[in-house]
């Protein structure tokens, strides 16, 4: 595993501390990790939002240069209930 601190913003939605990460090179995936950190002005946060700019440490496989987008996601299980018939 590899681990990489890196500055960026985010252009929609927000980014969350344990979310996925899939790094992106001209719409190619390239690596994937987690993001383990993220810091506003030096202090960490667990959250940024849309049009914030941060710092991010990111571990997985794959390195993030200059240029490179990241896609953050996070993997949601849920569990489908049945509904019971009654004659």
């Amino acid at each position: 595993k590899n681990s990489m601190i890196v500055g960026g913003r985010v252009m929609s939605g927000r980014i969350s501390v344990g979310t996925h990460v899939d790094i992106l090179k001209d719409d190619v995936k390239k690596g994937q990790g987690t993001l383990s950190k993220l810091q506003i002005n030096n202090v960490g946060v667990l959250d940024v939002e849309q049009g914030h700019e941060c710092g991010i440490q990111y571990e997985g496989k794959g390195n993030i240069e200059e240029g490179d987008m990241l896609e953050i996601y996070r993997e949601e299980v849920t569990q489908k209930k049945l509904s019971q018939k009654v004659y």
